[in-house]
């Protein structure tokens, strides 16, 4: 009986070039590697004998990350506070401070970070800026500088921040998101409108009267962000550190995994995918 194999073909936003993958050859409990080194493909199956009859198999495919931290994808950041009146109460504009400083800490100078504010309009701070001890340095003097003004305009910010990523010269093979702090209590524009389904946006609301409306409607649109409630006196550090720790972990984008019967041996009656 002839060998069955897998057909493969891999593609990663890493260089100009796309790496590919060439065949991978079913041999039960090994692992392949893709090119570019970055993720581990494991078959398991019950046998690896090949019975004269016709006959069915189940056969499970595991892609496994196999880089190294320092490997992972690069993350563009852009993180758009309120900085309008209402982020006086409760103290959420000083626990918005420490958790923008929390979020700088933990960047490498692998990944870039830019921050917008919004009251009556939008500002852009600072350029995506590697974080680098210098940037660092700078960003956390610019945060614990800042202060509140009047209205609440959080469509010009989320416009603003997406702009920046949208004009980025370098963006292949890193993760791009926005971070959205706020009460959510919009009161110029309607940020809800704003096309945000090529991006990540993780909004996080403050306090019992912020609009959870608006900033679950707003992650709902993007590309696989989420809306994170936080109580007034409740420690942003918990929903900080699991999306972070998720942003900072990606080693592989836009992955493509083709499978494919050895011609005239075998057929794919079913396949099923989960994460």
């Amino acid at each position: 009986a002839s060998r069955g194999y897998l057909s493969l073909a891999m593609s990663f936003d890493f260089d100009d070039e796309d790496q590919n993958v060439p065949y991978a050859y079913y041999t039960p409990g090994t692992l392949q590697r893709d090119t570019a080194q970055n993720v581990w493909l494991v078959p398991h199956t019950a046998t690896n004998r090949a019975p004269l009859q016709q006959n069915k198999q189940q056969v499970l495919l595991e892609l496994i990350g196999a880089s190294s931290t320092s490997e992972r994808s690069g993350l563009d950041l852009v993180a758009v506070l309120d900085i309008s009146y209402s982020m006086t109460g409760e103290n959420r504009l000083g626990r918005m401070k420490t958790a923008m400083q929390f979020v700088i800490k933990k960047l490498s100078p692998n990944d870039r970070l830019s921050i917008v504010t919004f009251s009556d309009d939008a500002e852009r701070r600072c350029h995506l800026r590697s974080m680098t001890q210098a940037s660092k340095a700078h960003l956390e003097d610019l945060v614990d500088g800042l202060g509140v003004i009047n209205m609440t305009n959080m469509k010009a910010g989320l416009e603003t921040g997406h702009k920046i990523l949208d004009d980025r010269r370098i963006a292949r093979g890193r993760a791009a998101s926005i971070f959205i702090l706020s009460d959510g209590d919009q009161n110029k524009g309607d940020a809800t409108t704003v096309d945000v389904s090529d991006v990540a946006v993780y909004t996080f609301g403050f306090g019992a009267d912020s609009n959870h409306k608006v900033l679950g409607e707003i992650a709902m649109k993007s590309k696989g962000g989420t809306f994170n409630f936080v109580e007034d006196g409740e420690s942003m550090s918990e929903p900080f550190s699991q999306i972070l720790g998720g942003l900072l972990s990606i080693v592989v984008q836009d992955l493509k995994l083709t499978v494919s019967p050895n011609p005239g041996d075998s057929t794919i009656e079913k396949n099923y995918a989960t994460l």
